[in-house]
């Protein structure tokens, strides 16, 4: 979530690398603040007493003020709003599907989980056939469509890929 003045290259650059973006522009964010009598303007010449007094003019606001301040800057950019949190819950919901681990010189085997990939890849013999392993692809498909695929040469590189779909555990501390 980003507010106030970027240019339309920095936000183009964050969303070529898979950022999702909710931008409230500039204006838009003075203009809602002026509603509640908050003057949020500033520039490079501001200075820290004008800044400290926009700070405790907010300050001031009620929580009902405030909760209706942020519902004003919602509304004004409902629709971006709406698309952020569809791909937030995108992102939230998505669940691996199934885990397709192909040894290129053998059958592929699906799996439903991390655990069962590596357990397939653990117990797995390239003595099985006359031809040498040449690697290992592995995609991690979701329930959204997404898919995310490797290709390893050895089982050390396959198993490394794969721990890092697998739950971070709180610590038993």
């Amino acid at each position: 979530m980003l507010a106030g003045v970027f240019t339309e290259g920095a936000l183009a650059q964050l969303r070529s690398l898979e950022f999702t973006v909710l931008y409230f522009p500039y204006e838009s964010v003075v203009r809602v603040f002026r509603r509640f009598g908050i003057d949020a303007s500033s520039n490079e010449t501001t200075s820290d007493m004008a800044f400290r007094r926009k700070v405790l003019a907010y300050d001031r606001l009620t929580d009902r003020e405030r909760q209706r301040l942020a519902a004003a800057l919602v509304k004004a950019h409902s629709a971006d709003v709406k698309r952020f949190l569809e791909s937030l819950a995108a992102a939230v919901l998505r669940q691996i599907e199934c885990i397709v681990v192909l040894a290129l010189h053998g059958d592929t085997h699906e799996v439903a989980t991390v655990d069962d990939a590596i357990s397939f890849i653990n117990k797995y013999s390239d003595k099985t056939t006359s031809k040498r392993l040449h690697r290992f692809e592995v995609e991690v498909r979701y329930n959204n469509g997404n898919i995310i695929a490797g290709s390893f040469g050895d089982k050390a590189g396959a198993i490394e890929f794969l721990r890092g779909f697998q739950p971070v555990l709180p610590s038993a501390e």
